[in-house]
């Protein structure tokens, strides 16, 4: 019987190519590869080599324990990018360390417009972390 999501022979050589991807990137044989990331025998990634399988969820996820800066959608679908980008936490510049810090205990002493008296002690102690060359 006939499937609408039936993989055909092309998208099965790119789930190994995609597979493949990985293995390089790991500079690993796919023996080696296979017992990292948790399977007992590279037969399960032969297979797929052949066409005979697709990736499956398990072992997108086993990739991605392993790989976590490869995309699981990729790995399934080949949509997207292989590497997800990695963003760095948005740092507080020192003016915004010091307003916030100010803001806190200003408004924790019921200071009138204690945003104002914030930013003006911030001004203030950015001026004096600059004088010492950005240092403590």
């Amino acid at each position: 019987m006939y499937k609408d999501n039936a993989e055909t022979p092309r998208s099965k050589r790119a789930c190994w190519n995609r597979i493949e991807a990985v293995i390089n990137m790991a500079q690993m044989t796919t023996n080696a590869f296979a017992r990292h990331i948790g399977l007992p025998r590279g037969e399960n990634l032969y297979q797929i080599k052949r066409g005979n399988n697709g990736v499956s969820l398990d072992l997108a996820n086993r990739i991605v324990a392993k790989f976590s800066e490869v995309s699981k959608l990729w790995l399934l679908t080949g949509d997207g990018p292989m590497l997800i980008e990695k963003t760095e936490p948005a740092r507080l510049t020192p003016w915004a360390y010091f307003a916030g810090t100010a803001l806190h205990a200003l408004i924790a002493k019921d200071v009138d417009y204690p945003e104002k008296s914030a930013a003006h002690y911030a001004d203030r102690m950015v001026e004096l972390y600059a004088k010492r060359g950005g240092r403590q």
